[in-house]
């Protein structure tokens, strides 16, 4: 039986023009391409002054920030060239991290290749009612985000207090102050100074005669963002607001909830014009930024 299976193994690799060794390559070649089906791509760096490059490591989720940092840098002296590298960069396949907008910024040079057409565009959708400050940084935007940031309905704060209780209802004040939903009563009952970690906060809203309440964990001296976006998002869902509230990429500690407008995130969304943070961003930047002061210089007290 086991010559019998040889030699058919034979005839076929004879039929099939193929050798042993060629055909373990094709096996091993199989193999490789189902563990990683990026394998075969290549991955060499942009060209100098270009972008395009390291088609394999972004399909991973990896090199993000210096492709984004390039075209910013591009854009700047060359926007056309920019522009035809983000065309060639949004055909590709890209696995974005947290804190990354390099698709945001592929989607906007692509969409809006001349300077300005995409703050034309969001004021068309009324998301931009502030005037820039003496610290805009305008010149160089490119993305929905970095307009929103400077222009936007929004609010920007340290996600770490420093205090204790951190005082969740004073942040949604702020939060809410310029929509449809400023008339809501927030009120927060901390844990016990002496309680464990375990031990939540409990937060509450009172608007049109309801109720809505949220648990929010107990983070020490940093905001629990997570739950203050749950609630004011059920908030706005029930009481038919046209606001929704969403983080917008921060690249510290510091967090910028935007009050959007329903209508408009869901059409930015959808163009991949922006692209949201995850609540827990603020809070893992900030440690990490910690642990690595600890690490090179001590505790601080």
């Amino acid at each position: 039986m086991m010559e019998l299976r040889r030699f058919l193994l034979i005839m076929t690799l004879l039929m099939t023009g193929c050798t042993d060794s060629d055909w373990y390559k094709q096996q091993v070649a199989k193999q490789k391409q189902a563990q990683d089906p990026y394998a075969d791509l290549p991955n060499d760096p942009p060209a100098e002054g270009r972008c395009v490059g390291w088609q394999r490591s972004l399909a991973h989720g990896a090199q993000l920030f210096d492709v984004e940092h390039c075209l910013y840098q591009l854009a700047q002296t060359d926007r056309a060239k920019a522009v035809q590298d983000a065309r060639t960069l949004s055909q590709w396949h890209i696995v974005s991290r947290p804190g990354s907008e390099l698709k945001t910024v592929i989607a906007a040079l692509t969409l809006f290749p001349e300077p300005g057409s995409l703050e034309s565009y969001l004021r068309e959708l009324a998301l931009l009612p502030n005037s820039p400050d003496e610290y805009s940084r305008l010149d160089t935007a490119i993305t929905a985000s970095d307009y929103l940031r400077e222009l936007g309905n929004h609010y920007w704060f340290d996600a770490e207090t420093g205090v204790y209780p951190n005082q969740h209802h004073y942040l949604m004040d702020s939060i809410v102050a310029t929509t449809d939903l400023a008339a809501t009563e927030f009120s927060e009952t901390p844990p016990g100074s002496d309680a464990s970690y375990d031990v939540p906060y409990q937060l509450e809203a009172k608007v049109n005669g309801k109720t809505y309440q949220q648990q929010a964990r107990n983070l020490g001296d940093w905001y629990d963002l997570e739950a203050v976006l749950t609630l004011l998002n059920q908030i706005a869902v029930d009481q038919d607001s046209q606001y929704r509230f969403v983080l917008l990429p921060m690249g510290d500690q510091t967090a910028i909830v935007w009050a959007a407008d329903a209508d408009a995130l869901n059409t930015l969304l959808a163009k991949q014009l922006i692209e949201l943070s995850p609540a827990e961003l603020s809070l893992a930047t900030g440690k990490a930024f910690e642990q690595a002061v600890e690490s090179q210089y001590g505790a601080v007290e």
